[in-house]
This record gives structure tokens, sequence and C-alpha cells, in this order.
């Protein structure tokens, strides 16, 4: 098992197969037909938002992903992630990524149901803003191995605790595991057009370092 910062000529392909396997109970209408290359974009646009981005690798590739994001990320850093969000909105907008019907309607309700939530968000921290595993590796200190990697990151930047969002339908027990606790609950709306008819809570999770 080798924890090291993500290099896109190593791991761009890989990121379909990460995300599908940690979220794709909650996001099939962008993942089932869908162009690789959108879910690879998007992944990535999602981690220039932040100042840490790490797979964990094993048998030659990378089989989990952790973005992170400080208060301390330097305008410089978020600058430099235009080149990624430029092209992953140049293909959308183009129409390239030829997105299905259902996967437009899906990301619209998660755009509403997110931005929503901003306003149960606590002050600024430092916080995962994404973790998943490949199914066949989970159970194998995987998770551990990047959340403590991101630790080390936050406590070199002298901050003093992490917090992250997840819901009642991904793996929240995970966060508690590790040491979290939950601070802040609320009904979701980001899933229902991927889970009609049922009830999702949104959790933010918090530890002190």
């Amino acid at each position: 098992m080798i924890v090291r910062p993500y290099d896109r000529a190593r791991d761009y392909s890989e990121l379909p197969r990460i995300f599908s396997s940690g979220f794709h109970h909650v996001a099939w209408p962008i993942l089932d037909g869908v162009d690789p290359r959108f879910v690879s974009d998007l992944i990535e646009s999602m981690a220039t938002f932040g100042d840490f981005a790490f797979v964990v690798e094993e048998q030659g590739k990378a089989q989990g992903i952790l973005w992170g994001a400080a208060p301390t990320v330097s305008a410089g850093a978020l600058a430099r992630g235009w080149s990624v969000r430029g092209r992953f909105a140049g293909r959308l907008l183009s129409g390239s990524y030829k997105l299905p019907s259902v996967a437009r309607r899906y990301g619209g309700q998660v755009v509403r149901g997110l931005a929503a939530g901003l306003v149960h968000h606590p002050r600024p921290t430092a916080e995962v803003t994404l973790l998943s595993l490949d199914d066949s590796f989970r159970g194998r200190g995987f998770g551990a191995a990047l959340m403590t990697r991101f630790w080390e990151h936050v406590r070199s930047k002298k901050i003093a605790s992490v917090q992250l969002l997840t819901h009642s339908v991904l793996s929240w027990q995970f966060y508690e595991r590790m040491g979290f606790s939950r601070i802040r609950t609320w009904r979701e709306t980001a899933f229902e057009v991927a889970l009609p008819g049922k009830p999702v809570e949104a959790y933010i999770y918090e530890r002190l370092l």
C-alpha cells in the first residue's frame, strides 16, 4: 500500500471506477451509460477547490482517493485549477459529454440540494471533500491510511479540526470509527432523482486534532 499525490497521467482513467464503487447507488444517473471522461473531469474539478489530492495505490494502480481542503488554500492554488475547471465547463457546455436527460436532472437536483445545505455548514476549517475506495479494498485500512495522511497535512498548517459532509445512505459509520463526531443533521434533497421516495439525511462530522 502506497499513499501518494494524485498524478493525472497515472490516475485519471481510474477515477470513474473508484468513484462508482463508493457512490453508484446515489450517483447512477451520471455513471450508467455516461462518457467516463465526464466523471473523471468532474472529480478532478472538485479536487481543484482544495489543496490535497491523494490516492492510495495497490497492485500498481490507484484503488482509493481523498480530496481535501483547508481555509489556508492560496489564491495561486485555486488559480492553477482554472485549466481543469475550464476544460470541464467547456466540454459540458459544448455537449461533448452527450449526457442523457436523467443525468442532467440529477445534476440540477444535486446542485440545488447541496446549495440549500450550505446554511447548515459550520465555520470554515479543514474539510474532506471526497473519499472513495474500490469495493474490493474496503476493510483493509486503505481509507484510514488516506485519512491519516490528510490529518498530517492539516496539522502541518496549524489547523485544529477536520470536518466533512456525508449522508445517511453513505458510509458514515467509517467516520465515527475514525474518531469523528456528528455535529449537525438535516433532511437532504440532493438525491431525490437517484433515490426517489427514500428519505435521506445529511450529516456534518468533525474531529479535533
